[in-house]
């Protein structure tokens, strides 16, 4: 199993850290992450702050388009977060199913 990378602007990035996630409801490993640095967490905040300088000139329009194309990219997906969210925390797989769900509901809502 190859650890996950993680996003920064647009770009995913690895890391010689890596770190284990374990489900804490058997103890099996659930998967493995590349761990950012400092120095990843402050590029990622400068890409978010100048995502924002974009994101906040966008018509309310614009802004429910993405949020629409947002929910229906989880929908879309919803069975594969539900599985990492149970392997994840450990929790039966109907309630990661709801929080999916709930996600979908968040950000339709918001789209409207």
């Amino acid at each position: 199993m190859s650890p996950h990378p993680f996003l920064i602007n647009g770009e995913w990035r690895t890391s010689r850290h890596v770190r284990q996630v374990v489900n804490p409801y058997d103890g099996k490993i659930a998967g493995e992450v590349c761990q950012a640095s400092a120095g990843d967490i402050a590029e990622a905040i400068g890409a978010a702050t100048s995502a924002f300088a974009v994101t906040r000139r966008l018509s309310s329009s614009e802004r429910a388009d993405v949020l629409a194309s947002i929910t229906e990219g989880i929908r879309s997906r919803k069975a594969e977060f539900a599985e990492c969210v149970t392997r994840e925390t450990g929790k039966p797989i109907t309630y990661s199913r709801a929080e999916v769900d709930r996600s979908i509901f968040t950000f339709k809502t918001a789209a409207t």
